[in-house]
């Protein structure tokens, strides 16, 4: 029996057989939030306008226009990645904790005039972690309308068996999932069909761990002129790991099936290195208002990539040799290619309220239809117009307020990012902290939670018709800085 299929992967690359690097790659790495210090953190990131702590140097170098003393900080973070699913009724959640630098800065501050047009001229040395990769996830449960077995058939229909991807829809012809039913045509057919009836009501699982992290070190420059205009560069090297290592099963198929379970894994492992420029402008029109401006050029990034797959399944009857059992292993895949992400564009209003009180709010504006996938063996053409098709544009929100006590500061901020395609929701970013200085000595803690939702999909195409995991995933963030100004 046919049925209608929904072919996602014309709408997005989403297949999750990486081997063909897709468009979830460029957005993978596209895809940045800044942590900045503790005190930025707090405030949601919303500091780019108010300018002279560490953390807001990496949106807008400008900013850096604003330190008159020199600063040495450094600040650290506990994460919690916490995944929950909903699948066919069911629903659980997994949890992950790590560790990770989020800000190392040195800045020079260099006192030029007190009354001429150059004030100051200062540099920045400063690490940032731009993305956390970080996460366990497991999904569960009963699908009675659908398989990766049609997924093999899908993909395998038209070829001969030696046409077969040696990475997913021939390991699965090895393994008996797949058979040839017209060598005329080269149609096939899937171990889960017998007497031309498909029978659904296996229970699937995929069990995924990710790790890896992505900085920038950044190399700033930044002059401040007459007290009123703050101008300012930055040089950026990127540096980023992603690994991914998934299983994904089947099993408890019913009768008259004879395959009882089959197992698919992925293990996927990116090097990244790139290149970026930065430059902004803070404007002080009045004593309380401050103004900027920041645009990121598209980070340059090339992609090392490595990845490998294998299927083993597993038969309720054994053949002819009493095997129950087969497996293969696909090659060891090297490729490499370039990502080009979307410029990025920074604007914010910074105010102060002598000082008691100083609050920021500002908007990014990203064209994620500007990605670009290259290679110099790989055309990526398909990649690239899916980019272009299935991709937007988005805004990003983000205020904060900072209450001055002497040497108690509280802080607060919201902010939110924009889904750069429609299986994602917006994100949502929660944050508060403190901060305590003494002499030139600070200490600042800080709170950060974050909130996203995923229409997920285990392969494509799927069923029109078929069931999918809702994913919600929500991180906590506790941040510590210590730093010292001289």
């Amino acid at each position: 029996m046919k049925r209608a299929v929904l072919l996602l992967f014309t709408v997005i690359g989403m297949s999750f057989f990486m081997q063909a690097q897709n468009e979830l790659d460029a957005l993978r790495f596209s895809k940045v939030y800044y942590y900045g210090t503790t005190r930025t953190m707090g405030m949601a990131g919303a500091f780019s306008a108010l300018g002279a702590d560490a953390g807001s140097y990496v949106i807008n170098p400008a900013a850096l226009g604003l330190a008159r003393f020199s600063d040495v900080s450094l600040s650290t973070g506990f994460r919690m990645a916490q995944t929950y699913y909903n699948f066919s009724g069911n629903s659980d959640y997994n949890l992950k904790y790590n560790m990770a630098i989020n800000n190392l800065a040195v800045v020079f501050a260099n006192e030029k005039s007190n009354n001429g047009v150059l004030r100051y001229l200062n540099f920045s040395f400063t690490y940032n972690r731009l993305l956390d990769f970080n996460r366990n996830m497991t999904i569960e449960g009963t699908n009675d309308r659908g398989s990766m077995i049609d997924y093999f058939v899908f993909m395998s229909n038209g070829l001969r068996p030696d046409q077969l991807d040696n990475f997913s829809t021939g390991l699965a012809y090895d393994a008996y999932l797949t058979d040839v039913a017209d060598s005329t045509t080269w149609e096939y057919v899937g171990a889960n069909t017998v007497n031309d009836t498909i029978y659904y009501g296996e229970t699937q699982r995929k069990n995924v761990q990710t790790s890896g992290s992505g900085g920038s070190y950044d190399f700033s420059l930044a002059v401040n002129l007459l007290d009123k205009v703050f101008l300012g560069g930055s040089f950026s090297f990127i540096s980023m790991k992603y690994y991914d290592i998934s299983t994904y099963s089947e099993y408890n198929f019913p009768d008259p099936v004879e395959l009882s379970s089959f197992n698919f894994n992925e293990n996927i492992s990116d090097l990244v290195s790139g290149y970026a420029m930065k430059f902004g402008m803070t404007v002080v029109p009045a004593d309380f208002l401050r103004l900027s401006i920041a645009a990121h050029s598209p980070y340059f990034l090339t992609v090392k990539d490595f990845y490998s797959s294998s299927l083993d399944s597993h038969w309720k009857t054994p053949d002819a040799d009493n095997n129950y059992d087969y497996s293969n292993q696909s090659p060891y895949n090297r490729f490499k290619y370039n990502i080009t992400t979307p410029w990025r564009v920074t604007a914010g209003a910074g105010l102060l309220v002598g000082k008691i009180l100083a609050a920021d709010v500002e908007m990014d504006y990203v064209n994620y239809k500007l990605m670009n996938m290259s290679s110099k063996t790989y055309g990526f053409a398909n990649e690239n117009e899916n980019i272009r098709k299935n991709f937007k544009a988005t805004k990003n929100y983000r205020a904060g307020a900072e209450l001055n006590l002497g040497m108690l500061q509280l802080r607060a901020g919201l902010a939110k990012y924009g889904s750069a395609y429609q299986r994602y929701s917006d994100y949502w970013i929660y944050s508060g902290g403190l901060g305590l200085r003494i002499s030139k000595m600070y200490f600042d803690l800080g709170f950060n939670y974050r909130t996203q939702k995923e229409d997920y999909r285990f392969y494509v195409p799927y069923y029109e018709d078929e069931p999918y995991p809702k994913l919600t995933f929500q991180n906590y963030l506790i941040s510590f800085t210590i730093g010292t100004k001289f």
